[in-house]
């Protein structure tokens, strides 16, 4: 099944399709539950032990966490408990996988030279620093299998011009690179690798330009989705008919406004795309 059919069936009448969103959260420790006053969890805490392409902890202003450097095995872990989550994810009805990359999560250590320092084959050269992100889509779409969609969402960029760090040129590569390991969309954030990260400025589709970049350079036929400032249905229409993206990504908008996609809906004229249920029919 090709890519663009994948993306078309996953939607279903509706327009509407459960996602799954596996990401290792190692490098950065666990968090307690929220609104308490600790801001970190320690193992003994039932916390995770953090683990990181380097022994390197990540430069929290307080005490940094004890970090455990992955060897063979524990990359082979990581690898396995991805291919696990696909399969959770599949048996449970999802219909689509992502693969989290960004955000300074450990895919995303491996992929960055701040902080992947090895000198190992998962180390040191493009292809050795991608090698981890790509064995995880490949097992991820082998678990998920061929009729359903498998996303991988990446920091474009780590807004770190002062130093040698992750960038968009690299992630053109990597773009292709994950097509050929199965993934169908390339969903394109940015930044979360070091607190020094300097943001040239935030606002409505600021990040819509690394999208664009890899949507034009690639050279697969792999989807590229958008994301960042979109807030509002016209933008988001606009972004895909213009050939900008071929997905725009709504996240903190429904923070605000849980109900966005049927008022997008509305506002879009295309109220037949969306099932509103008869108990709400009549606040719509």
């Amino acid at each position: 099944m090709t890519r663009s059919r994948r993306l078309r069936s996953s939607c279903g009448p509706t327009g509407r399709y459960p996602v799954s969103s596996s990401r290792t959260p190692a490098g950065k420790p666990p968090r307690p539950v929220p609104g308490t006053a600790a801001t970190r969890s320690r193992p003994t805490r039932a916390g995770w032990e953090t683990v990181g392409a380097t022994a390197a902890p990540y430069p929290y202003d307080d005490e940094p966490p004890a970090t455990n450097r992955l060897d063979a095995d524990g990359i082979a872990d990581v690898v396995e408990s991805f291919r696990e989550g696909a399969r959770r994810a599949r048996e449970a009805g999802f219909e689509i996988a992502e693969v989290h990359a960004a955000h300074g999560y450990l895919l995303h250590q491996f992929l960055s030279p701040v902080t992947n320092d090895r000198d190992d084959e998962y180390g040191g050269s493009f292809r050795n620093r991608t090698r981890l992100v790509r064995e995880v889509t490949a097992a991820v779409r082998d678990e998920f299998g061929d009729e359903k969609p498998v996303f991988v969402r990446i920091s474009a960029t780590d807004w770190l011009d002062d130093r040698d760090s992750w960038d968009v040129e690299q992630s053109v590569r990597l773009a292709d690179d994950l097509s050929d390991a199965g993934a169908d969309l390339i969903d394109v954030s940015s930044g979360g690798i070091h607190p020094d990260q300097d943001v040239d400025w935030v606002g409505p589709n600021y990040q819509v330009r690394f999208a664009e970049r890899i949507r034009e350079e690639r050279d697969t036929d792999v989807k590229v989705g958008a994301v960042g400032g979109i807030t509002t249905a016209e933008q988001a229409d606009a972004l895909v008919r213009n050939e900008r993206a071929d997905l725009a990504f709504v996240g903190r908008k429904f923070l605000r406004d849980p109900y966005f996609p049927l008022h997008a809906a509305a506002d879009l004229g295309r109220e037949d795309a969306v099932d509103i249920p008869v108990q709400y029919q009549r606040g719509f």
